[in-house]
Parts: structure tokens; C-alpha cells; sequence
């Protein structure tokens, strides 16, 4: 059996469902599909606002406002209203956001 794995190298998931109705191994569910079961970290050595560059691209593309700055250079990601859905991992210019499970 092959890994099966989300990808947000482009873009992130808009919960259309369409994955979750056509998925052959039944992972994905449609009873919560406004959140994935995974997790999205920041790595503050990575990311650019955090040395002091003016960047807020993954807010700026964040749909339920998940990510929240401390001041204007450390910004966070806020668990409780995060979905999960990875258009943050696509525009991060330095990949310091990542998704796990």
C-alpha cells in the first residue's frame, strides 16, 4: 500500500468535500470537513518575521485569521481557530510552517 499524504506546496484545501467523497480508503471524513486532523507549526528559526523582516504572507492568506502577531515580527499560530487547510504552507517564502499529524 502506498503513503498517502497531504500535499500544500501550491495551494491549500478549500473543504469542497470532493476528497473526502471520492477517498477509497475512507480517511477523510465529511462529518468535520471545516477542519483536517493534523497539525500546522511554525518554526521561529526559519521564518522571516521573526529576525526582524516585515512579512505577513501567512496571515495575510490565513481565512480564520489563525495566525496572530505579537507585536509586528512573531507571529503564531493560534490552534484553536486554525483549520488546517495549508495555504499558509504554500506561501511561506521560507517554508517555516509545516504540517504534521
Amino acid at each position: 500500500m502506498s503513503e498517502i499524504e497531504l500535499n500544500f506546496s501550491e495551494a491549500g484545501c478549500t473543504f469542497c468535500k470532493k476528497c473526502a467523497e471520492s477517498c477509497e480508503f475512507g480517511v477523510l471524513s465529511l462529518e468535520n470537513s471545516e477542519k483536517i486532523v493534523a497539525k500546522i507549526s511554525l518554526d521561529p528559526i526559519s521564518c522571516i518575521a521573526w529576525h526582524g523582516v516585515i512579512c505577513s504572507s501567512c496571515a495575510d492568506r490565513c481565512k480564520t485569521r489563525a495566525i496572530k502577531f505579537i507585536g509586528m515580527f512573531r507571529p503564531e499560530i493560534k490552534s484553536d481557530l486554525c483549520t488546517n487547510c495549508g495555504w499558509c504552507l504554500a506561501v511561506c517564502p521560507t517554508e517555516a510552517i509545516k504540517i504534521y499529524n
